[in-house]
């Protein structure tokens, strides 16, 4: 058992499924919050991002699985800190309220980072792999891009494009090439959102 979470014969089988799960919904997450980008009415708009918070919630358990597994603590809290704030943004978007979520979500992002990094530097007694630079090089583009994006920044994608590049390395150093794969894939996406944002602002201020 690892940080709350059973390891049992199998593991290899079981943490390959994992990786089909959690990498398929991670991915399908930044496609619809492409679309929501792409999309002309705010309707529609509003309903592709209801379904990239619902699949990302339904994703998260696989990542948490191996995040802990891996003993990546950074990564494992920030995921876990993750959870009321989509929770709840979810909740507001479908009461078309979706401003209601931006400082618990930017508040819970910095306290699972500061938490994961606490718990990384116990248990290893420092900064000293790899994997942890990897971890913090995530967390910090995931916190700022967090935080410019609930303010509608654009320049929040690039955050995310720094979270989707370390995370990509940390799965690829670790053996989860599938993840490694599908972190690639999402780049791509989160790119083509933040295009679309920096065309509508060429638009908007010709």
């Amino acid at each position: 058992m690892v940080y709350g979470f059973p390891l049992g014969k199998g593991a290899d089988t079981m943490l390959a499924l994992l990786q089909v799960w959690g990498g398929l919904f991670f991915l399908l997450n930044k496609i619809l919050f492409w679309k929501s980008e792409r999309a002309t009415e705010s309707d529609s708009a509003r309903t592709w991002r209801i379904g990239a918070w619902l699949v990302y919630l339904i994703g998260l358990p696989a990542w948490l699985y191996i995040s802990a597994h891996e003993h990546n603590l950074i990564a494992l809290w920030m995921g876990l800190a993750s959870i009321p704030s989509m929770i709840y943004g979810l909740i507001n978007s479908l009461w078309r309220n979706e401003q209601g979520s931006r400082a618990l979500l930017n508040l819970l992002a910095l306290a699972g980072a500061i938490i994961g990094l606490w718990q990384s530097l116990q248990h290893f007694d420092g900064i000293h792999t790899l994997t942890q630079k990897l971890e913090l090089v995530s967390a910090v583009g995931y916190v700022a891009g967090t935080y410019l994006l609930a303010w509608k920044k654009q320049s929040g994608y690039i955050g995310f494009m720094v979270v989707n590049s370390a995370t990509g390395c940390l799965m690829f150093e670790q053996g989860y090439y599938g993840l490694a794969f599908q972190q690639v894939l999402s780049l791509f996406f989160v790119v083509a959102s933040y295009r679309l944002c920096w065309q509508r602002r060429l638009q908007a201020d010709p």
